[in-house]
């Protein structure tokens, strides 16, 4: 606390720690390049504005089309700019970057001239008002804005001493000085607060992703960072899943406060195992969850899981009679593989329960032909979502529920056609006029496999039947009729 109220450290930092633009980078950068493109488009108005006033006058002095040209001048370098804006925040260019600011300058010098020149007779109002509110308005370091205040400043008193008519010279840059320190203090202040602020807000957002007990992400930060991973990443994703085995066993014997203090301790591990390389959460319970994005070798993470592992269960012993350990199930999302959050979560739990059944103390890979614990696998070839999300509900912890959008996708799927027990097929954007019998879509099927017709209405139900469908589901039916149905189906 005492280094931040330093008067070095307030201007080089302002009232944040030192790491504080370093670590919040990203979302800064994203801060000022919304900024920027504000900036840029309300430049180029006012500019393109400017010059058509001076236009009007034009006529009855000529010296206004020098005025007015240069105001055109600005407005298309602004305009430059306003469009090297958008394009760099679409594209991660260095070279964009430098083109920006390149042009950013050179729009900043000819704005400083233009203003100059159109007030050669009078004090600079134009430019001490724009240099008092533009930094004002975008986010960085102190610091940086007394050099940028400067440097204008600077462009600004050798244009004055070119420009400006020597009577007012002397008053417009003993003007520039008061400014000077004037915009320096309430850029500085105005700088701080909304720094402040958005330090305020971060530790909010921050607190709001945390689980209390462990201080790790909790099950919804993890979910949303999960996700922007899977869309932003084209390397292979790990989606790691940590269940304490018999945990129940910790509460039994020492009660629910030393559990808690267990899962603590837990959660300590698991950071320092993974922090360098993934994000670590607690999704419920004793169930932990790490993601790790760009995997590169999957022996060597898989070789760091299985030594967390062995560390938990060492740091543990004296909590119960028996040794306390954990299981772990693993599933990867391919370099360019299209796989959902859901799909790779459900994965890495299916992985999981996998482990427990053989035995707990181990980690397992998620495979697809992967045989999970004797409950039957469903099979539902849908594209549409809402069908998909209720089968879902009613019974994933039922059933295996594999989520398929089209034959193809399915006659592609690493199962053994041996190991399936009932295909669901939604028709709707099937040409059933063109299929003589359904089966004829799934050639290597066991004779076995129960094929159903999975629709919202009873509509054309006996066209179905007579296509090859062993049964007939009406997915409009309520919960308990749904449930019904599928079970005289299975079972």
């Amino acid at each position: 606390m005492g280094q931040k109220n330093n008067i070095f450290h307030k201007l080089w930092f302002g009232s944040v720690d030192k790491t504080f633009f370093s670590a919040q980078n990203t979302i800064i950068s994203k801060i000022n390049s919304k900024t920027l493109r504000y900036l840029t488009i309300l430049a180029f108005g006012f500019c393109s504005i400017l010059a058509l006033v001076y236009l009007i006058p034009a006529k009855q002095d000529p010296d206004y089309y020098k005025i007015a040209l240069f105001y055109v001048i600005s407005a298309l370098l602004f305009g430059i700019d306003a469009i090297l804006c958008f394009t760099m925040l679409a594209r991660k260019n260095k070279g964009l970057h430098l083109l920006y600011w390149i042009f950013e300058v050179l729009s900043l010098i000819n704005f400083i001239y233009v203003s100059v020149y159109c007030q050669k007779f009078n004090t600079s109002t134009i430019f001490f008002g724009i240099e008092m509110i533009l930094p004002t308005v975008y986010l960085t370091k102190p610091w940086v804005s007394i050099v940028e205040h400067s440097i204008a400043y600077v462009i600004f008193i050798v244009c004055d001493i070119l420009l400006k008519d020597k009577s007012i010279l002397t008053q417009d840059l003993i003007y520039a000085g008061l400014f000077y320190f004037i915009a320096n203090l309430v850029t500085l202040y105005i700088r701080s607060l909304s720094i402040s602020s958005l330090e305020a807000s971060i530790l909010f957002r921050k607190e709001s992703q945390l689980d209390k007990l462990t201080n790790l992400y909790n099950k919804s930060a993890l979910e949303i960072y999960c996700k922007e991973a899977i869309s932003n990443n084209k390397e292979t994703i790990s989606l790691i899943l940590i269940d304490v085995d018999d945990f129940k066993l910790v509460n039994d014997r020492w009660g629910y406060n030393q559990g808690d203090e267990f899962l603590s301790k837990l959660a300590s591990v698991l950071y320092r195992s993974f922090e360098n390389i993934g994000i670590i959460g607690r999704v419920e319970g004793d169930k932990f969850m790490v993601l790790v994005e760009n995997v590169f070798d999957k022996n060597l993470l898989e070789k760091r899981i299985n030594i967390a592992l062995d560390n938990i269960s060492k740091v543990f012993l004296d909590y119960s009679v028996e040794r306390i350990t954990c299981s772990c199930g693993i599933s990867y999302k391919e370099k360019n593989e299209v796989l959902t959050y859901d799909r790779l979560y459900k994965n890495a739990e299916q992985a999981l329960e996998f482990a427990k059944n053989e035995g707990k103390n181990r980690a397992v890979i998620f495979s697809k032909n992967m045989v999970y614990n004797g409950k039957k696998n469903v099979f539902l070839i849908s594209n549409n979502g809402s069908l998909s999300k209720r089968f879902n509900d009613l019974f994933e912890s039922k059933y295996n529920i594999y989520d398929i959008v089209s034959i193809k996708d399915f006659q592609n799927f690493e199962m053994p056609h041996n190991l399936i027990d009932l295909i669901l097929i939604d028709p709707t954007n099937i040409d059933m006029n063109n299929i003589i019998n359904i089966k004829n879509q799934f050639p290597l099927l066991s004779e076995t496999v129960k094929v159903a017709c999975y629709k919202e209405n009873s509509d054309n139900k006996s066209l179905y039947l007579n296509k090859g469908f062993d049964y007939f589901v009406d997915a409009s039916k309520d919960d308990n009729r749904l449930k019904a149905i599928i079970k005289g189906i299975l079972e």
